[in-house]
């Protein structure tokens, strides 16, 4: 289980999209004028969001009902995704900048 976990996080925290949006979220919650302690309310606040929304993610995806109803949807999802992600594809190659 310990080595699940670790290569779990090493993913997630290994992930450059997961960082820039952690950064982001850092950024936008910290300003000029507020001191020290502000921003480590922020990270703080940052750290209980992850914890509690990843714990639940693995929570839900290790119940054996979970998986299954994901592995039967897993190609309707995928194909949705797909969709999603070609339309925005299409859509950035297309707007003028």
């Amino acid at each position: 289980m310990r080595r699940l976990y670790a290569r779990g996080a090493l993913l997630h925290l290994t992930n450059p999209k997961a960082i820039l949006v952690w950064m982001s979220v850092a950024a936008l919650g910290s300003s000029t004028g507020q001191g020290q302690m502000h921003m480590l309310t922020v990270v703080a606040g940052c750290l209980c969001i992850g914890l509690s929304v990843f714990g639940g993610y693995a929570a839900l995806f290790s119940m054996a009902s979970a998986r299954r109803i994901y592995a039967r949807i897993q190609r309707y999802f995928d194909a949705c995704l797909a969709l999603v992600f070609s339309a925005a594809g299409i859509r950035l190659l297309t707007s003028r900048v």
